[in-house]
């Protein structure tokens, strides 16, 4: 199946909430909460400038007819005065590299964001103990609490942005893959 998202460099809100939700449609309760608070998030940060995001004003004019409408023959014209009614669209575009870092940054998973990200749990998990691998043989063997300052410090020093909470996601996630072989 071909991921839609994989094609856009820019998204609306509304098609940023679907890819990292997954949800295009909502049809449950859950499924309808889970989208308006990631699109109330997004949206709350593009406006603190947190997410950073293209805004065009688009000016528009809305037309009303005002009046009675009275009872006419089939093809005659609606003769009532028009009013016109400016209003401003704001069009909202998310750059496709700010809304993986803000997805990074705040801690949400979005596989529909991440085309490249391999798939295969088996290749996941021979990466990960591979990482474990080369930093066991870099730090020691410390245990997860006192391995990940001491890899997160060296990646700063790399000047790779990794949190020590990520790398222990990571080590967790490793832990739970040597409990399910084991």
């Amino acid at each position: 199946m071909i991921n839609p998202y994989s094609l856009l460099n820019q998204f609306f809100p509304e098609q940023a909430v679907q890819a990292i939700t997954g949800i295009v449609q909502p049809k449950t309760p859950e499924e309808n909460n889970s989208s308006g608070l990631i699109e109330s998030r997004i949206r709350a940060d593009i406006d603190s400038g947190k997410l950073p995001a293209t805004i065009t004003e688009i000016p528009r004019i809305r037309e009303e007819r005002i009046g009675i409408v009275r009872i006419r023959r089939l093809g005659e014209p609606d003769n009532r005065p028009i009013i016109q009614h400016p209003y401003t669209e704001k069009v909202i575009r998310i750059a496709r590299a700010d809304l993986l870092t803000w997805c990074e940054q705040n801690g949400i998973p979005s596989p529909l964001l991440f085309p490249d990200q391999d798939e295969d749990p088996r290749k996941r998990a021979s990466l990960l103990k591979l990482t474990l691998a080369l930093c066991l043989k870099a730090f020691g063997n410390p245990g997860c609490r006192g391995l990940a300052p001491k890899i997160a410090e060296y990646a700063q020093q790399q000047g790779i942005s990794l949190g020590e909470d990520t790398i222990r996601k990571y080590l967790k996630e490793l832990d739970n893959l040597k409990t399910k072989t084991d």
